[in-house]
């Protein structure tokens, strides 16, 4: 199966949205849109995600909240706002 590329806009608000996220990486953003949205990333399929889509990707696998670094709670909203290009 070959793997349609993400454009550069869709990779940088992968690349934020890993930065908010405490031992979160773009590869993990990656699987949890993919869970969300299918296979296909790209702003349109971006579009429909939601905060709470992103809290049930992430699951109880990571923490979203940054508590446990002591870097404050940013949580999955930013993470999300992040994804939606600051429009969320």
């Amino acid at each position: 199966m070959s793997q349609q590329p993400i454009s550069d806009e869709v990779a940088y608000r992968i690349a934020l949205a890993a930065r908010v996220l405490p031992r979160i990486s773009a590869r993990d953003v990656i699987e949890a849109l993919q869970e969300c949205i299918g296979e296909v990333i790209d702003e349109t399929t971006l579009s429909r995600i939601t905060v709470t889509n992103l809290k049930t990707a992430f699951g109880q696998t990571y923490s979203l909240d940054g508590e446990d670094d002591g870097e404050g709670s940013v949580g999955p909203k930013r993470c999300y706002e992040d994804i939606m290009g600051g429009n969320g």
